[in-house]
Order: structure tokens, then C-alpha cells, then sequence
């Protein structure tokens, strides 16, 4: 069993593993929350705190949601639910090198972050973490679970509000981080400017940027004609 298990345990390199809607990166960002007082002490300097050096373990007590049992996973999203046979991605979890990090509470979140909002904003990837993140605390609010779910006419944001916490997470679904502006020669990709685009994050208390637009470069997917 222990050589079988051996065999199984993924590759040290973030790279080298995957996870249905996002987990890997919406991991990272969450072992960055709440490592993030614990790194920057002293002692954990010291002892060379890196969150992104390390492997993939198999955790047994994983996962942290149940992707079934979670209302906001797009059906398109639910890997195990569209056929995937097997479930040993859903027990992996990030261990950095000479550090041991605490097992994901949600309900400490929810109060450490009381009254905050928390904006991800991006294309498809950070929709995934967005779910992602927000079935994790879903999982861990005592049932019935007080959660208002919004979404903004016209825009492409949705927000989860966990109302005995005062905690929102948003999604901005968005494939540029930058803006697309309708000119007289046609739709400019503006690099050097966010300004309507970022009116939605202004508010936030924290926000996780990410963008992998690679199939609206060209072809019928292609947003802008020129960039500036």
C-alpha cells in the first residue's frame, strides 16, 4: 500500500498537477491567506517560509466541498458529475518545503474577514477559483447556511454574500485586465488603461487578478482590432 501510494503522489512542481474548476491555483491563493502572518514573523523567515516550493501529498481528509453538494458549480464545472471516473485529484493538497501549513478553516475566515469583500476578477480561471473559494465556505457555514447570491444586470459580476459574516466574494468575469474601447477604426484594446473596468474593484478589500486570453487573439474570438 505504501509503494502504491508512492507511485501516486504527484510530481513537486505546481505545474505538473490539475484539478478540475481551478483548485490548484485557487489553493495557492488560499495557503497565501492564510499563511501570510504566520511567514512573515521571525522565526519563519528564518526557517525559509516559501509557500510556492514544495509538493502535492495525498490527504485523506479531502476534499474540503462537495462539488454535488455546492449550489454554486456550474454544471459544465462538475467534473466528477460529466463522467471523470476517478476522485484522487480531489485529495491532493499543497505542502510547501520545511513548513506545515494549517488545514483550511472556513469558518475562521468568515470571522477573521467580517465585513470585508473580496473581488476575483478575470477570465474563466478566476471563475473557477471563485467557485471554488465560495463552495469552501458554503461547506464550512453551519446549516441553514444565510447566503445571498447577486448578480449585476448587464455586467459580468456575480457576487456571493455571506450574510451573518458581512463577507462578499465577487467575481468580475472579464477576459482583459485592461479595457476594450469601440473607436472610429474599431475596437482598441487600451493597454494602458482599467478605468471603467475597475470601477467594480475599488471597494474591495482584497483582489486576485488573472487572465488566459489566449483564444481571443485572433479568428471569430477576437475582441479588438487594434491595441494602443
Amino acid at each position: 500500500m505504501a509503494e502504491e501510494r508512492r507511485r501516486r503522489a504527484p510530481p513537486s512542481s505546481l505545474h505538473a498537477a490539475f484539478f478540475c474548476h481551478g483548485s490548484a491555483l485557487m489553493v495557492l491563493f488560499l495557503l497565501a491567506v492564510a499563511a501570510l502572518m504566520r511567514c512573515s514573523s521571525a522565526s519563519a523567515v528564518a526557517a525559509g517560509c516559501d509557500l510556492f516550493r514544495g509538493r502535492w501529498v495525498v490527504d485523506e481528509s479531502y476534499p474540503l466541498y462537495d462539488a454535488s453538494a455546492c449550489p454554486f458549480v456550474p454544471p459544465a464545472f462538475d467534473c466528477r458529475r460529466n463522467g471523470r471516473p476517478d476522485a484522487d485529484y480531489l485529495r491532493l493538497r499543497w505542502r510547501p518545503d520545511g513548513y506545515r501549513l494549517p488545514r483550511f478553516d472556513g469558518l475562521d475566515f468568515l470571522r477573521r474577514w467580517r465585513g470585508k469583500r473580496i473581488n476575483f476578477v478575470g477570465d474563466s480561471l478566476g471563475m473557477n477559483q471563485w467557485v471554488s473559494f465560495v463552495c469552501m465556505l458554503h461547506a464550512a457555514v453551519p446549516a441553514p447556511a444565510r447566503v445571498t447570491v447577486l448578480k449585476t444586470n448587464g455586467k459580468a459580476v456575480s457576487t456571493v454574500r455571506f450574510e451573518d459574516y458581512d463577507v462578499s466574494v465577487v467575481l468580475h468575469y472579464t477576459r482583459f485586465l485592461v479595457d476594450v474601447v469601440k473607436e472610429d477604426i474599431g475596437r482598441v484594446l487600451k493597454l494602458g488603461s482599467m478605468r471603467r473596468k475597475a470601477t467594480s474593484w475599488l471597494r474591495a478589500d482584497l483582489v486576485v487578478f488573472n487572465s488566459w486570453h489566449w483564444w481571443t487573439y485572433k479568428g471569430a474570438g477576437q475582441e479588438y482590432v487594434h491595441r494602443f
